[in-house]
């Protein structure tokens, strides 16, 4: 009796690190997406402090430029979002432009505007679009100050389309998602809508 209660707390010992593995796991991808996206930014140590303790919001005082509970909202957009990306890896959801635009609004659910750019290089605050496509242009300036051209705005919905039509060909046919050509189109068909999107 003695060996079975041991094997048992082992297996749950195991089973409670992989869940505090995937929490942690899931934090530092809520905090990577703002900081990539330059929602916000947060001191590297304090990043690494939200990982492992949880997103407490007097972790951030004076490590973010934004207000700190401005920040924790978001985080937390960010971390339901990766869940709910969970249950389409584990195929609970199918993919379609409703559960996209269903992805984005979670995201963006606590950030009522994003700084913009016009076409004289004046920085602004527009209003974001929550779980819809874009309406302005984003086209970011490199360093070496070239243009980085995006999908037009008119055009998202139907290279949107075209993503779930790519994605119901690479299920049908058991594609894995990593190999670049399907169907009717080549590799460098693919490759080129990919980088207008």
């Amino acid at each position: 009796m003695d060996l079975v209660w041991r094997e048992q707390r082992e297996r749950l010992n195991e089973l409670d690190e992989l869940v505090r593995f995937r929490e942690r796991l899931i934090r530092s991808w809520a905090i990577e997406t703002g900081v990539l996206e330059r929602v916000y930014s947060i001191d590297r140590g304090v990043t690494e402090i939200l990982v492992a303790e949880g997103l407490k919001q007097g972790l951030l005082d004076g490590a973010t430029d934004r207000d700190p509970a401005e920040v924790i909202a978001i985080l937390r957009d960010h971390q339901e979002a990766i869940e709910g990306v969970f249950d389409f890896v584990a195929g609970r959801r199918d993919l379609s432009t409703s559960y996209i635009k269903e992805v984005h609004a979670l995201l963006t659910r606590n950030q009522p505007t994003v700084t913009a750019i016009d076409q004289f290089g004046r920085t602004f605050e527009t209003e974001l679009c929550h779980g819809d496509w874009k309406v302005q242009p984003n086209n970011p300036r490199r360093v070496d100050e070239t243009v980085h051209a995006y999908c037009p705005p008119e055009h998202v919905a139907a290279e949107m389309d075209l993503l779930i039509e790519l994605h119901a060909q690479h299920c049908e046919s058991n594609v894995g998602p990593t190999v670049a050509s399907v169907g009717r189109f080549t590799v460098p068909e693919v490759a080129g809508r990919v980088r207008r999107a």
